[in-house]
């Protein structure tokens, strides 16, 4: 709630730099279209409280309103601050990867307790810009929340592979211009909430798209499955598709 408070403060701070870039520079490309188009980005993400996906853009918004003012140039910032928050997200990349069949004996069952210690763990926070992320054949842990945030890049994570570290989990998506693909794990139930802009959503069966779309699908039971999946996904011009394989 603390967050929300601090989120909604900062784009009001940005919604008074908007206003004052538009009456002191008119519409400008650099001081005030794409700020604005930034600032409407963010405060999308504020609503559906992706926090990463909030402070990215809202940090592009602030950069270029800021950046009209002085020699140092629009493009400086439009650079910069992605690099910055790629940076960020190198220092908490996760660690060494293992395979499931090779290191594991192909039982799903970790042997040794040096296993458990090598064994990757998605972080609570993922970032992918212009790139690949595949989780699918190696063994992985996933925390009770996870956020992905894909920008012109490609995700795709088979969770049937991970070892859940909680019976209900909460995994937020943001996809920009992207490609994310999501496969649940077997005999797992799913609140899936969609709030899409000019996107294509497939959710197991069901598909979401238009100019905008805002729903929320109910898969299962949670009383009568293994664990429960809440999942958010924010998503502008991107493509996402969810699916879980279908029981015998």
């Amino acid at each position: 709630m603390e967050r929300s408070r601090i989120s909604m403060l900062l784009m009001l701070v940005v919604a008074g730099g908007l206003i004052f870039n538009f009456f002191m520079a008119g519409i400008s490309p650099f001081g005030f279209i794409l700020p604005f188009i930034f600032a409407l980005i963010a405060l999308f993400c504020v609503l559906n409280m992706h926090k990463s996906g909030t402070y990215f853009f809202m940090s592009l918004s602030a950069g270029l309103i800021i950046g009209y003012w002085t020699t140092i140039g629009n493009w400086i910032f439009l650079v910069a601050i992605p690099v910055l928050f790629l940076v960020i997200a190198m220092l908490k990349r996760p660690g060494k990867v293992i395979d499931l069949d090779k290191d594991l004996g192909g039982s799903g069952q970790v042997q040794t307790s040096e296993s458990q210690q090598t064994q990757l763990v998605v972080p609570k926070s993922k970032w992918v810009v212009l790139g690949d992320y595949k989780l699918k054949k190696q063994a992985f842990s996933m925390q009770n929340e996870v956020e992905l945030n894909v920008i012109l890049g490609n995700a795709s994570i088979d969770m049937t592979r991970a070892m859940i570290e909680a019976d209900a989990m909460d995994f937020s998506v943001m996809d920009i211009l992207g490609e994310t693909k999501i496969k649940l794990p077997e005999e797992w139930s799913a609140t899936i909430e969609i709030v899409s802009m000019m996107s294509s959503v497939k959710v197991l069966g069901a598909k979401e798209e238009g100019m905008f779309d805002r729903s929320t699908l109910q898969f299962g039971d949670p009383n009568q499955s293994f664990g429960h999946l809440n999942i958010k996904v924010t998503t502008v011009l991107g493509d996402v598709k969810i699916s879980q394989k279908k029981q015998k």
